[in-house]
């Protein structure tokens, strides 16, 4: 196993935190597919409905 050098990079409250490559690069996918989601969703739906639809963590009842 090789020793990959942290990258610093920005987080929710814009505080520095060290991240490896592989993370980030798991992070770059996770955030793509979120932006996929978002834009099948704003198909369909009004822009403020897709935000609070993103903002829900629950199944629609």
């Amino acid at each position: 196993m090789t020793d990959s050098p942290n990258v610093p990079v920005r987080c929710g409250r814009d505080l520095p935190e060290r991240m490896s490559e592989d993370d980030l690069a798991q992070n770059r996918y996770t955030m793509a597919a979120l932006d996929r989601k978002r834009e099948n969703l704003s198909r369909y739906f009004a822009p403020t409905v897709v935000d609070e639809l993103s903002r829900n963590d629950e199944p629609l009842k």
